[in-house]
């Protein structure tokens, strides 16, 4: 190694090395993004699923079937909303066995 190649060393591992951070800062950023975003919609699909529930369940003379509608789409919800954050979990595993 000549004495340019010895100058020049730290200068091309320390850009390496910025360069790494901001392109997994850049990742990180979209993996919060898309988090966010399955969050709003698993929420959006509990609530709803919450709110269609309890306005069958209002219902007078309401018979097994539709207390076993009631039950389903609370079910449904919270399944609804726990597939989008498992979904966002694995993208976050993911992400970080690459680094």
């Amino acid at each position: 190694m000549g004495m340019k190649e010895a100058v020049e060393s730290p200068t091309a591992i320390n850009r390496f090395f910025s360069d790494r951070a901001e392109i997994l800062s850049r990742e990180i950023k979209e993996l919060f993004r898309i988090g966010r975003r399955t969050l709003a919609v698993g929420l959006m699909v509990l609530v709803f699923c919450l709110l269609i529930s309890q306005f069958l369940d209002r219902f007078p003379g309401q018979n097994v079937i539709g207390g076993i509608v009631v039950e389903s789409l609370i079910i449904v919800g919270w399944v609804a909303s726990d597939e989008n954050a498992a979904s966002s979990r694995h993208s976050n595993v993911v992400a970080s066995i690459r680094v």
